[in-house]
């Protein structure tokens, strides 16, 4: 599956790629652990399993229609990161989460969904956040970050966060992160 901003889905057949049904701006692809395809689209959230398309939009209960990230926890619960906030799909239902309820911004850019049960949200110009236990902690440039518009999060085996921003790319480790959430440090090292 190809997805592109030039308001199209293209599938790999045997003769070449053709067009699927979903018509608007694609800015995220995720497979989930039974293996069922999750597009990100301007329109909202929608689900691919075989040839049927369904899509979760406001009227479902999303935070916004338009979709950035998308991620998975460890416990199958699917994280969505919006223009608006962020949602998570449990159960078949969405609930959504805003600045009111601890999110530093409400413009979602990317999500990671760590192996310790953590999620980490990154947010256009606001930094960093930290979900975990119903808790919720901002790393910003004045806890150590590079840069406060992070754009991409993946972690790696040596406990290392990564985190693509308009300043460029930090490593840092998960300990220091999770160090500074529980108060045992001030700052975060990289």
């Amino acid at each position: 599956i190809i997805g592109t901003n030039q308001a199209r889905l293209f599938q790999s057949e045997v003769n070449g790629f053709v067009p699927g049904g979903i018509p608007r701006n694609i800015s995220a692809i995720f497979q989930d652990h039974a293996g069922r395809m999750w597009v990100g689209t301007e329109d909202g959230l929608a689900l691919l399993e075989s040839q049927n398309l369904k899509l979760f939009s406001v009227r479902d209960g999303m935070p916004s229609a338009d979709v950035h990230a998308i991620a998975e926890d460890i416990e199958g619960n699917l994280w969505v990161g919006t223009s608006g906030g962020l949602a998570c799909l449990r159960d078949g239902k969405i609930t959504a989460f805003h600045k009111s309820d601890g999110l530093p911004s409400e413009n979602i850019s990317a999500l990671l969904a760590d192996s310790d049960g953590v999620l980490w949200i990154g947010t256009r110009g606001s930094g960093l956040a930290r979900f975990a236990k119903n808790q919720w902690t901002h790393y910003t440039t004045s806890e150590g970050l590079a840069g406060n518009s992070i754009g991409y999060l993946i972690d790696d085996e040596a406990g290392n966060l990564w985190l693509g921003s308009n300043s460029g790319l930090t490593r840092v480790a998960r300990k220091s992160l999770n160090d500074f959430a529980s108060g045992a440090t001030r700052s975060t090292k990289r």
